[in-house]
């Protein structure tokens, strides 16, 4: 059985993670109140007795921006890290990594754990969107550093559902994620981000009650915002009468399909005396 229920204290941090059947007891001792199918919240009196409880393991692992460099096994990485002032004035250290274009980037950290343990990855991830909805990020625990036997965790789209999702005072999508996992038979640990095609900043996670402030912002409001904006500014903005001057240019017949295919509509190109190569 997993210990996949998490314990927090009357101020909502957390303490560890338990297992259901735990769950039963302590609620109905009253030492714990349920706060979501997943979370129980123990009462003044109980946390500090059961806060170092075989039952209640505090096997968190915090996203550490030093702990983390860029994986050389990829060609493309793009990046740094770097300190930033988060939306309550914190100053954190975390890493910005990938870009627009196509450029495959990865970091990495590798950790010796403890045999047959559950253990919990938590980090938040600010931005990782692109209006294109094609990129590329994901997290990736590698046992040994065995690709193989790897976890991959698609954050693209939120295909794998953050603990909260949030609006950052900057307009831009914060995440916070919590990944829960066994270690097995294994001992060594590899723990790699990976981004293509957005801009991703990976970061330490706060408590969750401190994102209490920032507005709910889902993966599909951001959709729904973004094809808004298409509608508008297609209807806004249409390129029905465009008037291009070439004349007496030299321009090949593809740049010209390209014209055509871009701005769409009706576009007037005036082409006297150009000349239209076939290359």
């Amino acid at each position: 059985m997993t210990k996949n229920i998490k314990v927090t204290d009357e101020n909502g941090n957390i303490i560890g993670y338990t297992y259901p059947k735990r769950v039963k007891g302590l609620v109905k001792n009253g030492r714990a109140e349920l706060v979501g199918d997943c979370e129980i919240r123990l009462t003044d009196r109980c946390s500090t007795e059961i806060e170092n409880s075989e039952d209640i393991n505090m096997n968190i692992i915090n996203f550490n921006a030093r702990e983390f460099k860029f994986d050389q096994r990829c060609d493309g990485n793009v990046g740094s890290r770097m300190f930033i002032t988060d939306d309550f004035g914190n100053n954190t250290e975390g890493f910005e990594i990938g870009d627009w274009q196509w450029s495959w980037t990865q970091i990495l950290c590798e950790k010796k754990l403890e045999k047959n343990t559950d253990y919990v990855f938590r980090f938040a991830v600010g931005g990782g969107v692109c209006n294109t909805c094609d990129e590329t990020l994901q997290f990736v625990i590698a046992p040994e550093n065995i690709w193989e036997e790897r976890h991959t965790y698609q954050l693209a789209k939120s295909s794998y559902k953050p603990l909260l999702s949030k609006k950052s005072k900057d307009g831009d999508m914060l995440r916070v994620y919590e990944i829960t996992f066994n270690t097995g038979d294994f001992e060594n640990f590899a723990f790699s981000f990976i981004a293509m095609h957005a801009v991703a900043r990976v970061m330490p996670a706060l408590e969750l009650d401190k994102y209490a402030e920032l507005e709910d912002y889902s993966y599909e409001q951001f959709r729904n915002e973004l094809n808004q904006c298409t509608d508008n500014c297609d209807e806004n903005n249409r390129f029905s009468d465009v008037n291009i001057d070439l004349s007496g240019s030299v321009i090949s017949q593809k740049t010209l399909n390209k014209i055509f295919s871009q701005l769409g509509g009706n576009v007037n190109v005036d082409l006297s005396g150009a000349v239209i190569s076939d290359e």
